[in-house]
């Protein structure tokens, strides 16, 4: 089941609940840095490489946690 889409670099792309910024971004071709990112792990957004702008959100946050 799909949300409303999400909006990544002026492009809307459909989600599924549980998905992570970080996630959909790479399923979708783009490619955000990261160190501490591994799909067996829980996310941890400890390198904050991956650090996104949202809209709505006053400061920056870690996309493998969001």
């Amino acid at each position: 089941m799909s949300k409303s889409p999400l909006k990544i670099d002026g492009q809307e792309i459909s989600f599924t609940p549980g998905e992570t910024v970080f996630e959909v971004a790479r399923r979708t071709g783009n490619q955000l840095p990261s160190l501490c990112w591994d799909r067996r792990l829980d996310p941890a957004g400890s390198c904050r490489l991956c650090i996104v702008q949202v809209k709505g959100r006053p400061l920056p946050a870690a996309s493998c946690t969001l």
